[in-house]
């Protein structure tokens, strides 16, 4: 199943089952493509359903235990929400490998 839904209202509702389900039990979370859901709220283009998103991904980080921890992956680091960055201990930029680095 897909988490983004284009139905109004579940993709925060399926939001929320993974964040219940990885309350439960210490684990590691891994969210790919992590700009679907984090888009910096104030966009022109944006619509009221993509800042409640935002809201409701903000509202489960910070409920997540610490016996959990929370991953995520994105090629648009820019299109982040400032608020999303506040939660996360580290950044890791993964710039792609030299030639050298390429060839072996």
């Amino acid at each position: 199943d897909t988490l983004v839904s284009s139905l109004l209202g579940q993709t925060s509702r399926n939001l929320r089952r993974v964040f219940e389900y990885a309350e439960q039990r210490p684990c590691v979370l891994f969210l790919d493509e992590f700009d679907a859901l984090a888009g910096a709220r104030g966009n022109e283009r944006d619509v009221g359903e993509l800042q409640r998103v935002v809201i409701a991904l903000l509202q489960n980080m910070d409920a997540l235990p610490d016996s959990t921890i929370l991953l995520a992956a994105t090629n648009h680091d820019q299109l982040l929400d400032l608020a999303v960055w506040r939660r996360f201990s580290f950044r890791l930029p993964m710039p792609l490998p030299d030639e050298l680095v390429r060839e072996t």
